[in-house]
């Protein structure tokens, strides 16, 4: 479903986990207006310092033209415990529809594969919200100098 612009994902079990309740929101197809990022973490505050791919989650943000900012999705990363070849395209998979990815360490074929893509790259440490408003701001200022 995020593949077809759904977002805000949230589940909901009944009956000893039979039935699964699935709620998602449909996202504004206005492209050309939002920015997502890509975050990996294992807690939910940090960044991941390891690898990208060993991360168990990515939360994915949107920044809108206004510069607002939300999460709109938590996914797990079902690579995490694997060790195969060519590991960062199976998660550029999983980003494909993110333009930035802050991540704390990725490997020099993952970053020129990841680079080829076309997707903005940022190496951070520590809390993901202070990452994030760094990267809002940085977005920010590259708006104000490519418009008038």
């Amino acid at each position: 479903m995020a593949n077809h612009n759904f977002g805000g994902f949230e589940k909901f079990l009944f009956f000893k986990d039979y039935i699964r309740l699935l709620e998602a929101k449909k996202l504004d197809g206005d492209k050309e207006n939002r920015i997502r990022i890509a975050i990996p973490t294992n807690d939910g505050i940090n960044i991941f310092q390891g690898m990208l791919g060993r991360a168990k989650e990515m939360f994915i943000y949107e920044i809108k033209k206004e510069m607002r900012c939300r999460l709109i999705e938590k996914r797990n990363n079902p690579f995490a415990n694997t060790m195969q070849h060519l590991k960062t395209l199976d998660v550029y998979e999983l980003l494909r529809d993110c333009v930035i990815i802050i991540s704390g360490n990725i490997g020099k074929k993952g970053i020129k594969r990841l680079q080829e893509r076309g997707i903005k790259l940022s190496f951070k440490k520590g809390n993901m919200q202070e990452a994030l408003t760094d990267a809002i701001k940085e977005e920010g200022l590259q708006k104000n100098q490519d418009g008038p």
